[in-house]
């Protein structure tokens, strides 16, 4: 299928995405991502600065792709380029409202690099 089938362009918006612990988000038939495992840790962010705060784990899956099958330890900022994908983590929350952890993740179609 191609970005004019499916409805996708280059310059289109990210999809936005709330993704509850231990629950799995199905973004389409060939992507599937996992969250669990929250907790507050120390990471490098993007500016190269150790800082500390909430952090998830990621398992990303692939139907096309099962080999590239993985499991990332992410936070704010994080970027993942996965099977024609990127994912960036716009969110890692916790707290006492459902869902009390989440992460929210912009998700957008890459052309995948030869």
């Amino acid at each position: 299928m191609t970005d004019q089938q499916s409805g996708a362009s280059a310059d289109q918006e990210p999809q936005i995405y709330i993704i509850p612990d231990t629950t799995q988000l199905t973004v389409d038939d060939r992507l599937r991502i996992g969250a669990g495992n929250f907790w507050e840790d120390d990471f490098t962010d993007a500016e190269g600065k150790t800082t500390r705060g909430n952090t998830a784990g990621l398992w990303l899956f692939s139907r096309e792709h099962p080999d590239q099958d993985s499991h990332q330890r992410v936070h704010v900022g994080s970027q993942l380029l996965f099977a024609g994908y990127l994912i960036v983590v716009l969110h890692v929350g916790s707290g006492k409202a459902f869902p009390r952890q989440h992460v929210i993740v912009g998700i957008e179609k890459v052309p995948i690099q030869a």
